[in-house]
């Protein structure tokens, strides 16, 4: 839009030069010279950006460029208040399917009625080396043997790297 504007204004800074110059030498004997000289300028003025397009000035893809770089600014803007909604939405995501997983995997192992599987995890997105990491989980299942929860407790441990001290397993 600078390029539309910066045109506009040098059309009329001609024409009011123009004017100016038609008005200082009135009656004079150079005035149809004048009149062809100053037609020229503006037409040479109207006509610029067809000429520099034609010389291969990409202006026109600089101002769309300038523009849409100007609009992923605002956009970028508006998108830091949604990133945070999505974060959100991811974190809550990647803890239910590592609960789902958790689950499924222990009832097909087991052979267990599974009612639930909660857990806590290093949810700080900022902290990629850790991110993801189960600190805590607990399980609900129907009655099981004594037996049986210390296994599933050594294999969550196992295989997710979580401190036996911090599974807990009711029912």
């Amino acid at each position: 839009m600078n390029f539309l504007k910066s045109w506009i204004i040098n059309i009329f800074v001609v024409m009011i030069f123009i004017t100016i110059l038609d008005a200082i030498m009135p009656g004079s004997n150079f005035k149809k010279y004048i009149d062809m000289v100053t037609g020229l300028i503006i037409i040479i003025t109207i006509l610029s950006p067809v000429i520099n397009f034609i010389k291969g000035e990409d202006f026109i893809q600089k101002e769309v460029l300038s523009n849409t770089i100007g609009l992923k600014s605002e956009e970028f803007s508006n998108d830091n208040k949604y990133l945070k909604v999505y974060e959100e939405v991811f974190k809550s995501q990647y803890k239910k399917n590592m609960e789902d997983n958790i689950q499924q995997w222990l009832s097909k192992k087991y052979d267990a009625d599974i009612k639930k599987v909660s857990i806590d995890y290093n949810s700080d997105i900022g902290d990629t080396e850790h991110f993801g990491y189960i600190k805590r989980v607990e399980i609900q299942l129907d009655d099981v043997s004594e037996d049986l929860k210390a296994k599933i407790i050594e294999d969550i441990s196992s295989f997710y790297n979580v401190d036996k001290a911090n599974i807990t397993i009711s029912g």
